[in-house]
Order: C-alpha cells, then structure tokens, then sequence
C-alpha cells in the first residue's frame, strides 16, 4: 500500500505545483467611456456623396475647434431614455416635438451631440436654404441633439462657389449653441450672455468673445467692449442669432454670405463664444479675420439673385430646444 501512497502524494503535490505555476487568467478592464466631444451625425435619409462629404469634413473641422464639454457633462444615454426622448423628437412641431418623424436616437456614449441630417427638396418656402438648430439640450443648457436640414437644389449652387462647407459651418454652430436660445442660458445657468434681446442694442456680453475681438487690426475698442453686437435687423433666424453684419460683414456667423471668392473666417471671436458657452475650445484653429472699415453693400447667395450691390441675409430657420434631456426622468 505504501507505494500507493506515495504515487498518490506525488501526484498530489505535481498537480499543485502546476497550479500554483500556471498563469493567472487576465481579466481585461471595461474601456474607459471617452469624454473628447464627438458630433455624431445620423442621416434621416441616404444623403449624396457631395453632401455627406461637406458633412464630414464640417465635423473634422469643429471636432478639432471644440474638444469637451463643460465638467459635469452627461455623456450617455440609457436605452429606456433614449427611447423615451425618441418619441418627443418624432413629435411634430406643432405636439411640442423636433418634427424628426424617423429619427431613431441611440442609447450609448454621448460625449458631444448628435446631429439628425437630411437634404431635403422643401423646407416649407421656397426662400428657406437651411434649417438647423438644437432638438433636446443638457441640464446646463448646451445641446445634446439638434437637426439640420439642407434644400437639395442650393447644394450645387454652393459647392460651385466653394461656398458649401462654410454654410453647413454656419449651420452645424448654430447646432452646437450658436443661438440667442442658448446665449441665454450659460452653464451656470446665472448670467445670460445675451444683453438686449429683441432690441436694436442686442449684444453678447462673453469675455472671451469680447478678448478676441479686442485684438483684431484694426483695434476699435468700441466694437467689442463692453459687449458685441448682436445682429438687429432681419427678424426671425437673423436678429439675435448672429454678430452684426454692418460690423462684422465677412465673418463666417454673421447673417450674410458673402460673393463668390471671399472668404468667411471662423473667426477667434466666434470660438471665443464656444468657450464662453463652457466649450474646451483650441483657440489657435482660428482663421484670419480682419474688422472691415467703413460699409460696404451686403451680398446675396447666388449670382443672379438680385441686382449687383445688394444683398439679403442667409435665408434660414433655426430651431430651438423642445425637452431639456435628463437621466432616468420622462421629458
């Protein structure tokens, strides 16, 4: 028997130390959930390549611009919430909703905002090239899902002008906060960054909007200090919602486009406002920009549009915020 036991022991005492020799099983850690800002862009309907290339090359621009949110962001969606706070954007306008009829939101990651995109042959006039602006905003006021919207037919008119990227620019900032409706509401949710709404004084009042200005050639400390004005003419999607075109006239978020071959700086004053919005912004990705002397006639869209010399605003719609989006609550 004993050399049973001893076969026994043997083995007993292999099998241990090869246990107790063998690998411990690598137990790989969740991937950290990414807070760089993202801009998810969802198309409502199969875009064409030229639109959904402007659309890409829109989002590598302001991706690089705007790199976080303010701390504290919400940066995910339940599936529960996400298809809670989907019925309310499939409203339509007129039930409190976005309108966004099959828009589907995903639940997951929500570093940035997302983007509902469509190109579209009608947006209700036949004056109206674009519309765009937030759907649902964050508890600090800054959009989580907006929409923008495109006529089909002005598509090829700008990219013939070189002009396409630039207004699907203009556009994609209104999205992000660019907006008297969320001018009004600054993270802190204390002081508006808007001043005179509605009046001929209209005016943003973000320091480092107002740093920016303050050190374009040339210098006129009157322009910028000590608030910047707001566009005050035009109405509706024009007034409030951009810098003052008889100041500004070329910068990119004035209400105007510009003639064929000039350029429309995103200017240090208008990343300055993303900042002042609670943005993480690269203030250096800012393009050339010089204040404009004296006056000079406004410019329409397209060629041919009116006679030389005259102009009319960006003909668009920007929408506003119907739900603020909160975790775990109904909106």
């Amino acid at each position: 028997m004993r050399p049973i036991r001893l076969f026994a022991l043997c083995s007993l005492m292999a099998l241990l130390a090869a246990c107790s020799s063998s690998s411990p099983t690598a137990v790989t850690p969740a991937p950290p959930v990414s807070t760089r800002f993202s801009i998810q862009v969802i198309y409502l309907s199969t875009p064409s390549a030229a639109f959904q290339l402007a659309m890409d090359s829109v989002v590598k621009r302001l991706t690089a611009i705007v790199t976080s949110g303010p701390a504290g962001y919400p940066i995910s969606m339940s599936a529960s919430d996400a298809a809670s706070y989907t019925t309310t954007i499939r409203k339509t306008t007129a039930n409190g909703g976005c309108g966004l009829g099959n828009a589907t939101l995903p639940s997951g990651a929500y570093p940035g905002i997302v983007i509902f995109a469509q190109d579209t042959a009608t947006l209700g006039s036949a004056q109206i090239i674009a519309q765009a602006g937030p759907c649902l905003v964050r508890t600090g006021g800054l959009p989580i899902v907006a929409s923008m919207r495109f006529r089909t037919d002005y598509l090829a008119p700008l990219a013939t002008n070189n002009q396409l990227v630039d207004v699907m620019t203009h556009e994609m900032l209104h999205t992000l906060g660019f907006n008297s409706t969320i001018f009004g509401t600054r993270p802190d949710s204390i002081t508006p960054l808007i001043t005179g709404a509605g009046t001929n004084a209209t005016a943003f009042r973000g320091s480092n909007a107002k740093s920016a200005c303050l050190t374009f050639s040339p210098t006129v400390s009157a322009t910028c200090s000590p608030t910047i004005p707001l566009e005050n003419i035009g109405g509706s999607g024009t007034a409030d919602d951009h810098w003052r075109e008889s100041i500004f006239k070329t910068e990119l978020m004035t209400g105007t486009i510009e003639a064929r071959g000039v350029k429309m700086p995103l200017s240090a004053m208008t990343i300055g406002s993303l900042a002042d919005m609670g943005y993480t912004v690269t203030a250096s990705l800012a393009e050339p920009y010089t204040l404009p002397v004296g006056s000079s006639p406004l410019m329409h869209l397209l060629a041919g549009d009116a006679p030389a010399n005259s102009g009319t605003p960006i003909p668009e719609i920007i929408t506003r915020a119907v739900a603020v989006f909160r975790p775990g609550q109904k909106p």
